[in-house]
């Protein structure tokens, strides 16, 4: 249950936005507006006193740490802005899973440095997906040498349209990889009971070649 949202809260909340990402200089007034409108409805929502980036303290410490991970590969400010009012819920994900996210993407085809961070600032909410998902779906993946793994089918496809992809069609011939006879074979579940996350392998990927590659701006990345 939710408690009442006072008028002291909302003022302090809005003091920690703007100090913590200097919207005062980086937006106009609208753009200041704007930013707070969409980021109170996430303040607001279901909130409670224990709910993780609710209170000024919580939410001023979120920030900073989103920040320094943002500003380690390589974001301006004005990034981390257009992140957190696309979506204000990703400061609720822990650093360790965005580095361990950002590490996990060098595994897909598509994904080069710049692209990884342009997805983060196009398609946040993208970032959310569990890392143990994943990293089902990439193994799956590589088990069935599937030979396209990129960002729609390895982290934005739904739970059926991922499935579908590996489902034997009727009659006629299928590919090596459709292997399953209905998706109900590949709910999120099934798939993560075949491929339990591997955290020591993921960990290893921050020392992959692709993750160690140098953007003109801010250095080596530090994953």
């Amino acid at each position: 249950m939710g408690v009442k949202w006072k008028e002291e809260d909302s003022l302090a909340l809005e003091h920690v936005l703007f100090e913590e990402l200097d919207l005062n200089n980086a937006l106009t007034i609208e753009g200041r507006l704007a930013f707070f409108k969409d980021f109170m409805k996430y303040l607001q929502h279901n909130r409670s006193e224990e709910i993780k980036g609710r209170t000024p303290e919580s939410l001023r410490n979120n920030i900073r740490t989103f920040k320094d991970f943002c500003f380690e590969l390589g974001f301006t400010l004005m990034d981390v802005i257009h992140i957190l009012r696309m979506s204000p819920s990703i400061l609720n994900v822990s650093i360790e899973s965005l580095r361990d996210k950002y590490a996990l993407m060098g595994l897909i085809d598509d994904h080069s440095y710049h692209l990884r961070k342009t997805k983060l600032i196009l398609c946040p909410d993208d970032y959310r997906v569990s890392n143990e998902l994943i990293y089902a779906r990439y193994m799956l993946m590589k088990t069935l040498d599937y030979p396209i793994i990129n960002w729609s089918n390895m982290v934005h496809a739904s739970e059926k349209e991922f499935a579908k992809i590996f489902v034997k069609k009727d009659g006629g011939y299928n590919k090596p990889y459709k292997i399953f006879s209905s998706t109900d074979d590949l709910t999120r579940d099934n798939l993560l009971r075949m491929f339990p996350y591997d955290r020591e392998f993921v960990s290893s990927l921050r020392s992959k070649e692709v993750n160690e590659k140098s953007n003109r701006d801010s250095g080596p990345i530090k994953l």
